[in-house]
């Protein structure tokens, strides 16, 4: 029996890539809150992960007070975070996008980023000098660790 003791949200959480992410993060050991605007799946995934589920609007900074909260009232430290929301265009062409499709996906794909990492870096980065950890990042294929 695996004890948890770090807490990790995962954006996205009810899509494919974040249903394999919180699988992943639950079988090391991490209490995961599964994060998405899909608040039915959330749920039903959080529950298959003995997690939590959070409704959140990665484009809407105002959302992501709920999401740290929740992270907040578990006293967990928080040390692994996945940002994998996202939304395709559904345009090969360009021009043939929308403005509205354009400013949604550009606000889940590009802010939902920005506004994730502005509110969870401090608690990552108290997370894992609590456990005596440094914070890494990932992005695009590269890690770069913090100093």
């Amino acid at each position: 029996m695996t004890t948890t003791s770090t807490c990790a949200p995962v954006t996205g959480g009810a899509g494919d890539i974040g249903r394999e992410a919180v699988r992943q993060l639950t079988a090391r050991g991490h209490h995961v809150f599964v994060a998405d605007v899909d608040a039915d799946d959330a749920r039903r995934i959080a529950a298959e992960a003995g997690g939590a589920a959070v409704v959140l609007d990665v484009g809407d900074p105002g959302s992501w007070t709920e999401a740290v909260r929740a992270v907040e009232t578990t006293g967990l430290p928080l040390t692994s975070v996945v940002l994998s929301a996202g939304v395709a265009l559904g345009e090969v062409e360009l021009r043939n996008v929308s403005p509205a499709a354009y400013r949604r996906a550009f606000s889940v794909n590009v802010d939902g980023v920005a506004f994730g990492l502005r509110v969870l870096v401090p608690l990552l980065a108290e997370g894992c000098a609590r456990r005596g950890d440094r914070v890494a990042r990932r992005a695009h294929g590269r890690a770069v660790r913090s100093r």
